[in-house]
């Protein structure tokens, strides 16, 4: 069955999904509204090969980092280049 799929450390992808919506509904407020977050070379992404791919935060507020690294990921995959506008773009996130 479609739900009960799993990716290959065996997470379930449709309680992931709905995590990443849940927090980046929540969490989308602090990049647009109290913290402005500057996005460049958001285009880049798309261009990016599906696997091989690492991405490093090298900061203290890694957590935060990642939250932004989500929000941008997924609007940019979207078709929103250097923007977070419409949160829209959380409904159907890329999972792995």
């Amino acid at each position: 069955m479609s739900i009960f799929k799993r990716n290959p450390f065996g997470h379930n992808l449709y309680i992931k999904k709905w995590l990443i919506r849940i927090f980046g509904w929540l969490t989308h407020r602090r990049f647009k509204g109290f913290n402005q977050l500057k996005i460049e070379g958001s285009e880049i992404l798309n261009n990016l090969p599906e696997n091989k791919v690492l991405f490093v935060s090298n900061h203290q507020t890694y957590f935060a980092d990642v939250v932004a690294m989500f929000h941008v990921f997924n609007a940019s995959l979207s078709g929103r280049d250097d923007s977070i506008k419409n949160i829209g773009y959380i409904w159907h996130p890329k999972l792995n």
